[in-house]
């Protein structure tokens, strides 16, 4: 399906955006059709985001697409929509990730919570664990006497 020369996008991918902004929005979602000069490519797209919007998980996507980095004009028409409304988007801080693909975007995430985990495991010292180390050694025993 296509509409903009640069944009091929699938009624499942419309599903799936569909999906994420829902999940972004807590629910608060709105659909509106503009239009459109295919009908059976639109009513494949329309049946997708409904079914979305009741609450079907959308999970398969091709993986072309989730390997698709985002059409530049989008991004640039996200970022200045990001900014228009960060005041009142209390999530928009955090979508850093909008010029990734969703499988690069899903990675990077990964990674950071891999080395989020390994730091806080680093520097985790819990005054239990150390009584307890002590304890299994004989030194706090020992200091009592």
């Amino acid at each position: 399906m296509s509409g903009h020369d640069s944009y091929s996008v699938t009624a499942e991918c419309f599903a799936f955006m569909t999906q994420e902004l829902g999940r972004l929005a807590e629910g608060r979602i709105m659909i509106a059709l503009e239009g459109g000069y295919n009908l059976v490519s639109l009513s494949q797209a329309c049946e997708m985001c409904i079914r979305s919007l009741l609450g079907e998980q959308i999970t398969h996507l091709p993986a072309r697409s989730l390997k698709c980095a985002p059409n530049n004009f989008a991004v640039k028409a996200i970022e200045e929509c990001i900014t228009i409304h960060r005041k009142y988007w209390q999530f928009a801080h955090y979508l850093n990730h909008i010029s990734l693909s969703v499988y690069d975007a899903v990675k990077r995430d990964q990674e950071e919570v891999d080395t989020i985990t390994a730091l806080a495991s680093l520097s985790m010292h819990h005054p239990n664990n150390y009584n307890q180390n002590r304890l299994s050694n004989g030194q706090l025993l020992q200091n009592r006497t």
